[in-house]
Order: C-alpha cells, then sequence, then structure tokens
C-alpha cells in the first residue's frame, strides 16, 4: 500500500498522456483526482509517473507527494478526435469535436437514435464502448439546440459546424477518430512545459 503523502511536498511533472488539458498547469491533490482530469488509461508514460508520485518509494520517511503539479506536453501533431454527423439528406449537420487532444477520444463512439417517449424527438448518445457516458434528447430537426446542449453540458465533446431544420441520419456506435497524443516532443515543448511550470501559481 502507498504510504502516507509527505505534508507540503509537491512534485511537479510534464508528461506525455492521451486524455486532459494540453500545455495546461494543473494541480492535483490525489490520485483519484489526477484519473478525474486526465482519465484513467494506466499504459502512458504519464499516468505512470504521476501514478509513483503519489505512491512515493515505498520505504519508512518517504511516502508519496502531497501534491502533483501537472503539465501535459504534446507536439504540432497533436489532435483532437472528430466526427461529422450526417442528415437524412446526407448532408454535414454536426461536428462533434472531443474536449481534449489524444487518442483517448477515438475510443468514444457516437449513437443516435429515435426516442422512445416523444416521436418528436431524438436522442444522441456518448458511448465508451458499450457504457452510455452521456445522453442528449433534443427536438428531431433541431440541431442548434442540440449543439447548444451539447456545449454546455458535455464532459467529453464540442459541437459545431451546425445545419439545423433536418433530423440527423440514424448511427449506432460510431467511432470518432482522428484523435493523436503528440509524442513526436521537441526541445521546444519541454522548454515551454519547464518554463510554465516555474510560473505556476
Amino acid at each position: 500500500s502507498p504510504l502516507p503523502a509527505s505534508p507540503g511536498s509537491a512534485v511537479a511533472i510534464p508528461f506525455t498522456h492521451d486524455w486532459g488539458p494540453l500545455d495546461e498547469t494543473v494541480r492535483v491533490n490525489s490520485f483519484a483526482q489526477f484519473q478525474a482530469v486526465y482519465g484513467t488509461t494506466d499504459t502512458t508514460d504519464g499516468y505512470r509517473a504521476v501514478r509513483q508520485a503519489f505512491m512515493g518509494e515505498g520505504v519508512d520517511g518517504r511516502g508519496g507527494a502531497g501534491e502533483v503539479v501537472c503539465h501535459r506536453i504534446g507536439a504540432a501533431s497533436a489532435a483532437k478526435a472528430t466526427l461529422v454527423l450526417n442528415n437524412t439528406s446526407a448532408a454535414p449537420a454536426i461536428t462533434l469535436t472531443a474536449r481534449y487532444h489524444g487518442t483517448r477520444g477515438n475510443s468514444l463512439k457516437i449513437t443516435t437514435q429515435d426516442y422512445a417517449s416523444d416521436s418528436l424527438k431524438n436522442e444522441l448518445i456518448i458511448l465508451d464502448g458499450t457504457v452510455i457516458l452521456e445522453r442528449f434528447v433534443y427536438t428531431d430537426t433541431d440541431i442548434t439546440s442540440l449543439a447548444a446542449a451539447i456545449n454546455s453540458r458535455s464532459q467529453w465533446v464540442t459541437a459545431g459546424s451546425v445545419t439545423t431544420g433536418i433530423a440527423l441520419a440514424i448511427v449506432t456506435g460510431t467511432s470518432m477518430a482522428s484523435g493523436d497524443n503528440g509524442l513526436t516532443i521537441l526541445i521546444g515543448d519541454w522548454t515551454a512545459a519547464i518554463a510554465a511550470l516555474e510560473l505556476a501559481p
């Protein structure tokens, strides 16, 4: 088991990862808080580094940090996953974009379907595999209101490039794509991260 955190100790870590704020400095006071912000993918170098910082060395007097100052970095190739949904006239109607850069967004799936309780409404569902993350019910032809609801409430995607007035075509479990972690890090990326950490409040 991890030893108790060392009170007042802080570790600053620039890292690469597949989700969470990019090129921003974020303070987290526990590993659970890190997971809430950056997700639970446990195969990245960043995830392992932050986990180890909170665990410490595993010997008496050398417990984990009380706080980690996180700074996720990514190269210019870092990209957010996207998906364009067409309407029933086969024209682009709304573009969904993952909230953060990275490959984690590629695992998000989108379903649009009739809303069982009201024939004049549809619903858009965001899933992680088969797990429903979010659900948005809207008047079937009012894509503008759907986009507004997504942008005000979703923790996973944003919506843009809206064409309203025609219902969305039905899709089932369509994956978002083109998310990239931006792992080809250059010296300038590290320098910028260190400078940001030096100025972190």
